[in-house]
This record gives structure tokens, sequence and C-alpha cells, in this order.
């Protein structure tokens, strides 16, 4: 049986890290395994990105397959390490707010094995069982159950109101230079947008749109892959257009 694991780390491919990790998995999966990478640029030890990165793949991914997730600037610290089933997707991964956005239906706390290296608990232990999860399904109930509402998590961020303008934070800018929002077209309660305005007090005009192409002047605003609102630009890069950052608020303002 071929088991499909999907890998998101902040490892980079400078290093060997990611693949000693998926050797890990080759190895105790005796090589019947596919392993795609969700990615390997998570900004080093940039949880927030990761959890964001992990709730937009979730959806995409094959119910059964195995998920291992590490974005760890904590590693071999006090906090957990767990395994999560995760609408019947297994995720391994440190229990240090990864898991924010996505549904936790079970999780299990997992020991560090005697000889793993406190610096790698990736390799050592979170690639070992996970394998060992989607090996023998049965093997996670026999370790210490986690109450799911325990797991660490951050707050998802919101659109606030005030004095008729919207504040909207930016969940994340993708390669492409698209400014995703915490925002869906619900959200505008049928207001159409006109303009944004940077944290700098720099404003620009928003046209509403749904696809990014044909080229068009302007800053587009349409809905992403992921369902939540995004201000791109089409052919370039709304992000180095307005300024605009992860974590960044905009403020949004609307036709009369």
């Amino acid at each position: 049986m071929i088991h499909n694991v999907f890998v998101l780390s902040d490892f980079g491919t400078r290093d060997t890290y990611s693949g000693q990790m998926k050797a890990a998995l080759i190895r105790d999966l005796c090589g019947e395994v596919c392993i795609v990478d969700l990615s390997e640029g998570v900004p080093p030890g940039d949880i927030r990105a990761g959890a964001f990165d992990l709730m937009v793949s979730m959806p995409a991914l094959p119910p059964g397959c195995g998920v291992l997730a590490v974005v760890d600037p904590g590693v071999g610290t006090s906090r957990r390490i767990v395994l999560a089933d995760c609408s019947g997707r297994t995720v391994a991964c440190p229990d240090n707010g990864l898991l924010s956005w996505v549904d936790v239906d079970a999780a299990w706390e997992l020991p560090a094995p005697e000889k793993a290296r406190s610096t790698f608990q990736g390799r050592d232990c979170l690639a070992p069982a996970l394998a060992r999860a989607l090996l023998d399904g049965s093997w996670k109930e026999t370790l210490p159950p986690v109450d799911p509402s325990t797991l660490v998590r951050m707050p998802r961020g919101r659109p606030t109101a005030g004095g008729g303008f919207l504040g909207v934070p930016v969940a994340h800018v993708d390669g492409f230079g698209n400014c995703i929002l915490w925002l869906t077209w619900d959200d505008l309660d049928g207001r159409r947008p006109l303009s944004i305005r940077n944290p700098r007090g720099s404003s620009f005009n928003l046209s509403p749109a749904e696809t990014y192409g044909p080229a068009r002047p302007g800053l587009l605003l349409l809905e992403g892959s992921c369902g939540l609102l995004e201000i791109a630009l089409s052919g370039g890069s709304a992000a180095f257009f307005t300024g605009l950052a992860e974590g960044d608020t905009v403020i949004m303002s609307f036709t009369k």
C-alpha cells in the first residue's frame, strides 16, 4: 500500500534538513510512500504563516493521508508534540499554533524517543510517529490523549468596522505579491469597496474582479482559491505596489 504524506516546513532547500526528514519517512514506511511538498518555504520560525498554509491546504488533501508540519522555533522545549486527526487526515506537528485554523477531531501527545535529538524532533520523532500511525491506525490510541480544546491556537484575523470604514488584516502575501485578506464577500454585506488605505496613509482605488486577467490597470479585489478576498495587481505585485505586508491592517472604504 502506498501512503500519501504531505510535508510543510520552514527548512528551505539550502540545507539537508528537509531531505533527512523525508528520508525518515521513506525508511519507516519501507519505501511505500508518495511524498508531496506543500511548501519548504515557510519563513523561518513563522508559525502564523505555517498555520495559514496548513489551513488553506487541508481541503485539497485526500482523506487517509498523513501531514508532517514542522515550523518549530521551540524545538526541544516543553511544548508538546502531537498527532491529530483532522477530518480524516493524520497530522504530526508541534503544538505551537500550527493547528490554529484547522478542525481537530482528536489528538494525542507524542513522547520523544530516547535517542531523539532535541534539536531535530521533526526527523527523530514526528516523522517516525506519523509513519507508525499510517501503518497502524490503532497505535495512536495507546498514546496519552489530548483534549483538542487545549491545543495552542492563535486568533484568526477579523475585519473591524468603524466610522463607515472597515479595518481588514492582511493574512498572507503570496509569491506573486497578492495580499490575501481576512475577509470574505459575506463580510462586506453587499457593500461595494471603493479604495484601501495602507498603514502609512497612502490610498489606492479598488476594482472588484473575478480573475487576475486580462491585464487591466489598478488594484483588483477578488476571491482567491481559499475563499478569502485578496488584493491583486494584474501582471504585477500588489504587495510591492501598496507596500503591504502580512499582519498589516488596511482601511477599506466603500461607495456611497
